[in-house]
């Protein structure tokens, strides 16, 4: 297998691993730099895949998953390269929206506040407590860790909790810098399939470990939900939490069964691979590692909510633990959807009304709002470091499979024997 390297300069250098070109976004260049994936298989990124980091011109490849995740072998999935000239306008379009809704709503937000107010409040913080909630806030990836080996192992691979923690650094980096919601995601997957994990693997195990996550915040919103309904009447709304907890555990039940049913009648390839998440789904959700991997998901939400509780406290702001627990869930849900830049502008308007309903005042809410962004924000540094540093050694050359490990030391064992 023939890997090739043409340079163009630091931010413009063209790679071809496998067949596969650089992302077009300059911002992830760095990390196709890293050496090839270290597994010798023949599979290429999906469409979806490719489209959500900007690769195009590649034809597609079947996906062989030899790290043991059930899928559909056999069927190609096209040879036709994507044609990026449909696609990009709209993507711009989205862009500029999520811009536009985020500007807007940060603009009302403005308005309605005192600013000299603001700046009191934002002078007043103490910087101690906030020190406090960084360190909190810098637990969230270690946990990711934890919870991205336990759904691995799930699936039949095993990986060093250390490395996998440094990935989803990186990946919080670029959520909190990439337009899209779903960037840092994205640089997951390709730093985990360099690394040697095979493609549906990378991909099903990152989307699986974000859908346990918000799975277990919509479980935890609707636990908390009776204590916000006492101070507020929500009226047909307080069902809008529960039912979407039923429909994902509805749909979580059902996804096996009817992604079957649509290959049995040969419906098209997406279908096939829908099936193939679906039998990971099952195999994570039905093994002995669901119980640590939902007590993780929970441990992470209740440390941002202590983290929110410490933010609160250097603002001097009147709030007992248990409304950040009702209101950060709440927060986090919709500040996750697509619609604004990095949930900015969403989290604030949201914050500000929310807060109002236990007489926090306008500017302590928004300057509470924008502090916690801005933690968020700093807490995904040290991701910044780790990709600088070299991305390749963050997501290859301390990334190792186990089972290869083990492979290894049988091989020396017997040769020595």
């Amino acid at each position: 297998m023939r890997h090739t390297m043409a340079g163009m300069g630091r931010w413009g250098a063209k790679v071809t691993c496998d067949g596969v070109p650089e992302p077009s976004s300059p911002v992830l260049s760095r990390f196709l730099r890293a050496r090839p994936p270290a597994w010798a298989g023949a599979e290429k990124p999906t469409r979806a895949v490719r489209n959500l980091c900007g690769v195009t011109d590649m034809t597609e490849a079947p996906d062989h998953r030899p790290g043991g995740s059930s899928t559909v072998d056999g069927e190609t999935m096209g040879g036709a390269p994507d044609a990026p000239s449909a696609s990009r306008p709209l993507q711009r379009a989205f862009v500029a929206l999520k811009v536009a809704v985020t500007a807007g709503i940060l603009f009302v937000v403005a308005k309605q506040v005192d600013l000299a107010a603001l700046g009191k409040s934002f002078a007043s913080v103490d910087p101690g407590l906030l020190a406090v909630a960084m360190l909190h806030l810098l637990l969230i990836p270690v946990l990711g860790g934890v919870r991205w080996k336990l759904i691995l192992e799930a699936m039949g691979q095993r990986f060093r909790v250390g490395a996998l923690t440094r990935v989803f650094w990186v990946g919080m980096l670029f959520n909190q810098i990439l337009p899209s919601s779903s960037g840092g995601d994205a640089v997951r997957v390709w730093m985990i399939w360099r690394a040697g994990s095979n493609l549906g693997t990378a991909v099903n195990s990152t989307l699986l470990e974000r859908g346990s996550m918000v799975l277990t915040l919509v479980a935890m919103a609707v636990a908390v939900q009776p204590l916000f309904v006492q101070r507020v009447d929500l009226g047909g709304a307080q069902w809008i939490m529960p039912g979407l907890l039923a429909a994902g555990l509805l749909g979580l039940a059902l996804l096996v069964p009817a992604t079957r049913l649509l290959v049995r009648f040969r419906v098209s390839r997406p279908a096939q691979v829908l099936l193939g998440m679906a039998n990971d789904a099952r195999r994570v959700f039905l093994s002995r590692r669901v119980l640590p991997l939902l007590a993780t998901c929970l441990l992470t939400h209740l440390n941002l909510s202590v983290a929110a509780w410490w933010i609160g406290q250097s603002l001097g702001l009147p709030l007992a633990f248990v409304d950040y627990l009702v209101f950060i869930p709440i927060i986090t849900i919709l500040t996750i959807l697509p619609i604004s830049i990095g949930g900015w502008g969403v989290r604030e308007g949201l914050t500000v009304a929310l807060l109002a309903t236990v007489d926090v005042p306008e500017h302590d809410a928004l300057a509470f709002s924008v502090l916690f962004g801005l933690s968020m924000a700093a807490s995904s540094l040290p991701g910044l470091i780790l990709w600088w540093r070299k991305p390749e050694k963050v997501g290859t050359g301390n990334f190792r499979n186990h089972r290869e490990e083990h492979d290894n030391l049988t091989l020396a064992s017997n040769s020595t024997g």
